[in-house]
């Protein structure tokens, strides 16, 4: 699993600029179960005789056993274990959680469209899926049910209202809501099909630089990017993608994306496996006058400068296979590197050795440091920069780990006691916030609480049993902006929780004011 880490990426191409954040590359190749070559002898008397041992297993257990066995409970469980034990990434999957993901992959979700949440006994409408039967029967965050399908929601616990609204058996459920305005409201919803988005926010940050949130890479992402991007005015200088806690998805969806930030025909994937199967060789597929996406290409054909922490993670592909009953399982077939070869996946590593060390001096005193290999393999970018290659994206310049938030904050936001305080300033003041802060990206720049936030805070963590002066005071502007960010989202849409937690992050800050050296790296010849 993947440590936390933060990667910018600056580039200059033509009139654009990236800056990105936490790259985690996993790449799904999707099919059905299919043939290959026959096994020798000894390999396939072995399985027969593991199936064997197994097959006597259920048998002789479901005889003997003092209690009564579902054979496919346990079957799936030995299943799951199996294929854990080959590598933390391959997995077993059940028919619905497997549908699941696959429906995750398309960017098409059956669902009614709402996301609920209880505070108080009461059921309040939290979010709201654009495109879905709930938006276009006009259901807006902040709602209350009061009963679905005439029965009650009311002192009904949030998992039994979820299991009821997310049962896509159900063609449609009749809602009764109490709106904002103390109104009840009847609307019958549909189960239907909705498109979600690979991109989550899209928006100015300021006047030359754009800014793109994506949490995944569904199969249409390359022509989602490709409309957005062409929506930002002409004259940006510079385009921040952020993909801070984004899985990556599917193998084309992300060769799609990547191909519209490089000329035709550079290499935008690459992979290796022991099985010529899975070797993937994937070069770019559209002229772009834009950016190159991941920070090991960035880094390899010299686009631009990459600072942030030392990165690592799942750098390894997977293949699912699909059983007939729907089930499936994933194996990992082999890795993902950069254009250059160097490896995404986390290697094991030694002490630092000064001796052994010849990169350049900026490089080599930023490492003295840090954890890293005694024996360094490097590699050479297309400008002739040393580039090391351990595992992971090396940044050209490091910068610090945020830093740690209270036990009081996590506990806070575990109990929802930010959420709940978000709420209550949406159900009472949310109208006179929307009067003077007509769009998310005015609210999210412009807007400040008063100096009663803090006792607010302070009342509902006490209501929670959550005291600590101390952490308070260290959290408290951590805090608000929580609480900032989730009272946009109620306001507005998910941009403009997106949108607040930009324009506080100071990673953001130092990308934007580090576009020269991008630039400056760019126009060497």
């Amino acid at each position: 699993m993947l440590g936390f880490f933060i990667l910018y990426i600056f580039i200059r191409l033509k009139s654009y600029i990236l800056t990105m954040k936490k790259i985690i590359v996993i790449l799904l190749v999707l099919s059905a179960i299919n043939s290959f070559a026959a096994l020798p002898d000894s390999v396939t008397n072995d399985i027969n005789a593991q199936l064997e041992k197994f097959k006597t297993l259920l048998e002789f257990s479901y005889v003997y056993h003092k209690d009564s066995i579902d054979l496919d409970d346990k079957s799936e469980a030995a299943l799951k274990a199996y294929m854990q034990a080959l590598d933390d990434k391959s997995y077993y999957f059940p028919e619905e959680q497997y549908r699941s993901l696959k429906e995750s992959n398309t960017g098409i979700r059956k669902s009614l469209g709402i996301t609920q949440i209880v505070f108080a006994d009461t059921s309040y409408i939290f979010r709201v899926d654009k495109g879905s039967s709930a938006d276009t029967n006009g259901v807006l965050p902040g709602w209350r049910i009061l009963s679905i399908d005439n029965k009650s929601t009311i002192k009904m616990d949030e998992t039994s209202i979820n299991n009821i609204i997310n049962d896509t058996s159900l063609v449609a459920s009749n809602i009764e809501f109490l709106d904002l305005e103390g109104k009840i409201q009847n609307r019958v919803l549909h189960n239907s099909p909705h498109v979600t988005s690979s991109i989550d926010a899209s928006f100015m940050y300021n006047d030359s630089i754009a800014y793109i949130k994506t949490l995944k890479f569904t199969e249409d992402a390359g022509n989602e990017f490709e409309k957005v991007i062409g929506q930002f005015p002409k004259s940006i200088k510079g385009l921040v993608i952020d993909l801070e806690n984004n899985p990556g998805g599917v193998l084309t969806a992300i060769a799609d994306v990547i191909s519209l930030f490089l000329p035709e025909g550079k290499q935008v994937i690459k992979t290796k496996s022991k099985h010529p199967d899975f070797y993937y060789d994937v070069k770019s597929k559209k002229d772009g006058p834009y950016i190159e996406l991941f920070a090991g290409a960035v880094q390899d054909y010299d686009l631009g400068i990459v600072i942030g922490q030392r990165t690592y993670g799942k750098g390894t592909l997977q293949k699912h296979w699909e059983f007939k009953d729907g089930s499936a399982f994933r194996v990992t077939v082999g890795e993902y590197v950069t254009p250059l070869g160097r490896k995404v996946q986390k290697e094991s590593v030694k002490a630092y050795d000064n001796s052994t060390q010849t990169l350049d001096e900026d490089l080599n005193n930023q490492l003295k440091n840090m954890s890293i290999p005694k024996d360094i393999s490097v590699v050479k970018s297309t400008k002739g920069r040393t580039l090391i290659s351990i595992g992971g994206i090396m940044p050209d310049s490091v910068l610090n780990k945020r830093e740690a938030r209270t036990k009081l904050t996590e506990v806070a936001i575990q109990k929802r006691v930010l959420l709940r305080t978000a709420f209550e300033i949406f159900i009472s003041e949310g109208k006179s916030v929307l009067s003077m802060y007509p769009d998310f990206r005015s609210f999210s720049r412009d807007f400040f609480f008063n100096s009663t936030i803090s006792e607010r805070i302070k009342k509902n963590l006490l209501i929670s049993s959550l005291q600590n002066d101390e952490m308070f005071e260290k959290d408290k502007e951590i805090m608000i902006g929580i609480i900032k960010a989730r009272l946009g989202q109620l306001l507005f849409s998910d941009e403009a929780y997106y949108c607040t937690e930009a324009f506080e992050s100071e990673e953001v800050r130092k990308a934007i004011i580090s576009i020269k050296d991008a630039d400056n790296l760019v126009r060497q010849e």
